[in-house]
């Protein structure tokens, strides 16, 4: 995901988030069970009193790529979420979107999480190994 942004207007401003960066996950078969997360960083508070100085934006989500044979998911266990803009006397920063889940699969997935998307791909080609525990 991308960063969010900032501007120095009198010297003291707050910095925007950091991206939430990128999940790779190829194997056989994949059971999630604990959070998988690629969000983006909260913008930066401004924490003086004046009221030109604005808050850092807060950065996009990143993103989710899993591609796999069998999946258990969960629920809601993937998160993507874009950061919260910084707070401050003067403009508030805004805030980061949201960013991307996609999970591929060949023969089974159960599960859900929030802004995924699911394809079911017969030709599918995965890491040849054992199982991945999450």
């Amino acid at each position: 995901g991308g960063g969010g942004g900032g501007r120095d207007v009198a010297g003291s401003f707050g910095a925007g988030g950091s991206g939430g960066g990128i999940v790779l996950i190829f194997a056989r078969i994949i059971t999630v069970t604990g959070l998988i997360s690629a969000n983006g960083g909260g913008g930066g508070d401004t924490g003086v009193s004046n009221d030109q100085d604005p808050a850092g934006g807060g950065a996009s989500g990143g993103s989710i790529l899993i591609k796999t044979q069998k999946a258990t998911i969960g629920t809601d266990l993937l998160t993507v979420t874009g950061g919260a803009g910084g707070v401050a006397q003067g403009p508030s920063g805004g805030a980061g979107s949201v960013g991307r889940i996609r999970v591929d699969y060949g023969q089974q997935l159960s599960g859900t999480a929030q802004n995924a998307s699911y394809a079911q791909v017969t030709d599918l080609v995965t890491a040849d190994g054992g199982m991945l525990v999450l």
